[in-house]
């Protein structure tokens, strides 16, 4: 406990420190999100009230482009933020954005997110029936959407792998094929080789038992 204490405090000074950087540059955008992050981590101890006023910058700031992907990122960050204080009213305002910019966004999992705190925000508001429903329509969606998404990615992972086998494979082939062609080329060489020496034997003998016979021939 006591060292998860500790990492926590590292980023603490961690992300003030890359605030405070981003706010030397002037990019108060970069600034809002690093500060954002200091709002994660408080929230992370259940200081969620702590939290909430870096989270509000970070809106403040990101609403500038309301259709932009920080904008989403802080209505996500508000949403939780305010479901987990049983702010109802502001959670749901908040959700509310997040389902709309995420479904212009096509951002499949921020959708996800936001079918699943609209549950959770009605349970607290004592709508138990219209919380079920919106829950089986989370997991119906995350069924259908996420998990169908993560089966093809799983499915192009392995036809990756297979192409990959298949080709190291052809390159064994093919490797194993010019070794082969190599070793008949160096037979042949050999073959070649040997032949030569033969010869040149041969025609060394031929020329000897020659000169031999012509001898023989003069002293008869």
């Amino acid at each position: 406990l006591k060292a998860k204490q500790q990492q926590n405090d590292s980023a603490l000074v961690y992300f003030k420190q890359g605030a405070e950087y981003f706010l030397l540059k002037k990019d108060s955008l970069a600034a809002a999100s690093a500060f954002a992050k200091v709002g994660n981590i408080l929230e992370l101890e259940g200081q969620y009230k702590s939290a909430q006023p870096y989270y509000q910058d970070y809106y403040n700031i990101a609403q500038k482009d309301p259709e932009s992907f920080n904008f989403l990122t802080a209505n996500i960050f508000l949403t939780g933020n305010y479901t987990y204080s049983k702010q109802t009213d502001k959670a749901l305002f908040h959700n509310n954005l997040v389902l709309k910019i995420s479904q212009k966004l096509h951002s499949n999992y921020e959708y996800s997110e936001g079918l699943r705190y609209d549950a959770i925000i009605h349970s607290q508001m004592g709508e138990y029936k219209l919380a079920y429903e919106k829950m089986m329509h989370f997991a119906q969606y995350y069924q259908d959407t996420l998990m169908g998404k993560l089966q093809l990615d799983k499915a192009a992972e392995m036809r990756a792998m297979y192409d990959a086998e298949k080709k190291e494979a052809q390159i064994a082939l093919q490797e194993a094929q010019l070794g082969r062609e190599r070793w008949r080329f160096w037979v042949v060489i050999g073959g070649l080789i040997t032949a030569l020496i033969v010869g040149a034997l041969l025609f060394r003998i031929t020329r000897q038992l020659r000169k031999r016979n012509e001898e023989k021939e003069f002293l008869i």
